[in-house]
C-alpha cells in the first residue's frame, strides 16, 4: 500500500483532514502531520516561517523512512509540501495534491487578507478559541506575522517552481473567495508536471469542498 501524508491548512487542526483520510485509508497507508503551534507537542515556533515547517515535514518523512510518497495538501499544508519539494535535495516527495494553495502572496493581497485576520474578528476568534483555547490569540499573532513576510522569505518563485519534477495536481474550488482560479493556472503553467483541478461547488474551506471528488483526483480516479 502507497504512503500517504495529509497536512492541514493555518489556522486550523488535522482534524479537518479526517473526512478525507476516512476515504483514502481504502487505497493508502495514510499519515496526518500535526504542525507545530498548531496542537500538535513540542516547542512553539518563533517565528512561523513555512520553512520550519517544511523542516517538520523532513524529520517526519525521515522519522518514518518513507519513499515515493504522496503528500496531500490543504491551503499552507500544500505551500510546505511544494516548498519541500523545491527546497529539499532529493526530496522523497513523488506527487502533491494541493487544495486551495495560495500563491500570491504579493503586498496589496496580504493587506486584504490581514484585514479579516484580526482579534476583533469575533466569528474568527470563537473557532480558534474552540479549537485552539487560551492559544488563540498567539496563534492568530504567529499566523498573520508569517503571512506579512512570507514573500520575502519563503515565497515560492518562478525558477523554484521550474524545478520541481514530482506530479503535482493544484486543486480549486469555484467558490473559493481566498485562492483565484489565475493564480492557481499561472502556479501550475510553472512546473513541468503540474495541471489544475476544479471542484464544482466547493469553498475554500475542506468543509465546504466536495470531499468525495477530491479524493477521486487523490486516487487518480
Amino acid at each position: 500500500m502507497r504512503d500517504l501524508i495529509l497536512i492541514h491548512g493555518a489556522l486550523e487542526t488535522s482534524k479537518v483532514m479526517a473526512p478525507l483520510q476516512k476515504i483514502l485509508s481504502e487505497s493508502f497507508r495514510c499519515h496526518t502531520l500535526t504542525l507545530a503551534g498548531h496542537g500538535a507537542p513540542g516547542a512553539w515556533p518563533d517565528p512561523f516561517r513555512i520553512e520550519t515547517f517544511v523542516e517538520q515535514l523532513d524529520d517526519y518523512l525521515v522519522q518514518h523512512q518513507l519513499k515515493n510518497v504522496t503528500v496531500v495538501g490543504h491551503s499552507m499544508g500544500g505551500f510546505i509540501a511544494l516548498s519541500h519539494l523545491a527546497f529539499v535535495e532529493s526530496s522523497p516527495i513523488s506527487r502533491v495534491v494541493s487544495y486551495g494553495t495560495k500563491f500570491d502572496w504579493s503586498e496589496k493581497t496580504v493587506a486584504g487578507m490581514l484585514a479579516q485576520l484580526h482579534p476583533e474578528n469575533e466569528a474568527l476568534m470563537a473557532f480558534l478559541k474552540q479549537e485552539f483555547g487560551d492559544q488563540a490569540n498567539r496563534l492568530l499573532a504567529s499566523t498573520t506575522h508569517m503571512m506579512s513576510h512570507l514573500e520575502r522569505l519563503d515565497g515560492l518563485h518562478p525558477n523554484d517552481l521550474s524545478e520541481i519534477q514530482a506530479t503535482v495536481d493544484l486543486v480549486w474550488g469555484d467558490k473559493d473567495k481566498v485562492v483565484t482560479l489565475s493564480e492557481t493556472e499561472l502556479t501550475a503553467s510553472l512546473m513541468p508536471n503540474a495541471q489544475v483541478h476544479i471542484l464544482k461547488e466547493s469553498r475554500h474551506e475542506m468543509d465546504r469542498c466536495d470531499i468525495q471528488a477530491l479524493a477521486a483526483i487523490v486516487a487518480g480516479n
